[in-house]
């Protein structure tokens, strides 16, 4: 069994549904502020039973907040082979394994169906989707708590709002035959390749100690693990991406969605420059990839220069007078 990524973390979840066009959204930036990542399009939300609610958790995707198939955060849901939509309730014997099938040829890309993809399958829409390894890495840099009892549950904690949280359950994996490893340690699948075998595909999963350092395994593509799933709406999504000082702030909008922008209370942004999305004043109608630069001022801040004659010449917030 060669090794790729597994994680040793605590992990979150988001939900999938279609709607028409996202509202108009208000954002705030600070110069030189904390820089973050914010979906603005609506995510699914007010679900129950085994249809998960989106959470943005400030990574750029939102994730599931139950796995797939479980009816509650906390529970454990259904367990798959890698690239088998079937959930099994025990691990096949190595020989019941399937062999063949999109899923099975490790060579090529993973593309989510709902023939291959066990969070689209569920869903019935590709709208839910098995995260990349990348997904997960950035999930990691939220911060997260681990329960020191049995059952052992995971916590991660948006960057965007430290009381929007998402709950992993420690589930363990099973192996060959009807062996089940320990469920002290959370496994959840990847869709990202093992690159270095084509005998395992990457996984995920988290470690009950928060203090340990994230680690990276490869398993068997007949392993059964648990998936938590991400939501990837079927419109385009476009970025605005605005930068004040040292910080950026990138927003993920619905072609055609109106964002405005406003400076922190005590400041007043007073020019922009960048292109990409059509602007009038501090609005944006993000209809393709924009990055802007915005300069951002305190208010009442007043310049004085000296004049070659008997006056001053004065500004505040951009407004001369003589």
């Amino acid at each position: 069994m060669k090794r790729f990524f597994l994680f040793f973390v605590g992990v979150l979840l988001v939900s999938s549904q279609m709607w028409a066009v996202s509202s108009a959204k208000t954002v705030q930036i600070a110069k030189n502020g904390t820089s973050y990542k914010k979906i603005l399009y609506n995510l699914p939300s007010g679900n129950s039973g085994t249809t998960p609610n989106a959470i943005d958790m400030g990574t750029g995707v939102a994730w599931a907040d139950r796995n797939v198939g479980a009816n509650a955060p906390s529970a454990t849901g259904n367990y798959y082979m890698w690239g088998d939509v079937s959930s099994i309730s025990t691990k096949r014997a190595v020989a019941n394994a399937p062999t063949t099938g999109a899923g099975m040829n490790k060579d090529a890309s993973y593309t989510s169906t709902t023939s291959i993809d066990a969070a689209s399958a569920q869903a019935s829409s590709t709208v839910w989707q098995v995260p990349t390894r990348q997904e997960w890495v950035d999930l990691k840099t939220c911060s997260y708590t681990t329960t020191s009892s049995t059952p052992k549950t995971s916590t991660y904690r948006s960057k965007l709002d430290n009381s929007v949280t998402l709950t992993f359950p420690a589930t363990g994996y099973w192996g060959t035959g009807n062996n089940k490893s320990s469920t002290n340690y959370g496994y959840y699948w990847t869709k990202t390749v093992q690159t270095k075998s084509n005998t395992a595909a990457s996984v995920c999963g988290y470690y009950q100690d928060p203090s340990s350092s994230t680690t990276t395994n490869g398993y068997y593509v007949y392993y059964a693990m648990p998936i938590r799933a991400v939501y990837k709406p079927s419109f385009t999504i476009y970025t605005l991406t605005i930068t004040a000082g040292t910080a950026t702030y990138t927003f993920y909008c619905e072609s055609g969605q109106s964002v405005t922008v406003n400076a922190t209370t005590g400041n007043t942004i007073s020019g922009w420059s960048g292109s990409g999305c059509t602007r009038n004043g501090n609005t944006f109608t993000v209809n393709n990839n924009g990055s802007y630069t915005a300069t951002i001022v305190a208010d009442g801040y007043t310049v004085t220069v000296a004049t070659g004659g008997n006056g001053t010449a004065s500004a505040t917030n951009g407004s001369e007078t003589a």
